[in-house]
């Protein structure tokens, strides 16, 4: 028995290849597919995930050379397509919510400016000040928000690079 890491692969399809190596078909059978799920019982073979260790039997064929170096530089390789995508997704979420807040914002400005407000907040010295802040408080949370994500793209651009560094050194 041998293992392949699972890099960015999401289906034993898409791992034909490096299962069986580029010589010949590199289409696996039912047969073959039948005995890496049995020799993988816990994994759901057709949604893999980076990273993601599988036994292939003996039976299945292919390449049965893997040297110690092959299963690290996999590792490596698997590992990174993990992070990258870690760093992706959590950059995608963060941007998502700073738009709903500023949505969010957006709506209480508009409030601010009805005419109903405006109307009683020019009856109502206290109620008039409590508006003033509201507006310094929108207008220093925008701030906050452009800051908050050039610094969330400087970090995903590091994070970006970093990766790209460490993926150099599994080669």
């Amino acid at each position: 028995m041998r293992t392949v890491i699972v890099h960015d692969e999401r289906t034993l399809a898409e791992l034909a290849t490096r299962i069986l190596g580029r010589r010949g078909n590199a289409r696996l059978t039912d047969a073959q597919v039948e005995a890496i799920r049995r020799a993988n019982p816990n994994v759901d073979l057709d949604d893999l995930r980076p990273g993601t260790v599988l036994t292939i039997p003996d039976e299945v064929g292919g390449r049965s050379d893997t040297r110690p170096d092959e299963v690290l530089d996999q590792g490596v390789q698997a590992l990174v397509s993990a992070l990258a995508q870690v760093a992706k997704r959590s950059g995608e979420e963060a941007h998502q919510r700073a738009k709903e807040d500023a949505s969010d914002r957006s709506v209480v400005r508009r409030t601010l400016e009805l005419r109903a407000v405006q109307d009683a907040a020019g009856r109502d010295r206290e109620l008039g000040a409590e508006v003033e802040r509201i507006r310094e408080r929108l207008d220093t949370a925008d701030r906050d928000a452009e800051e908050a994500g050039a610094e969330r793209e400087r970090a995903v651009a590091t994070w970006t690079e970093d990766l790209e560094r460490l993926q150099d050194l599994g080669r």
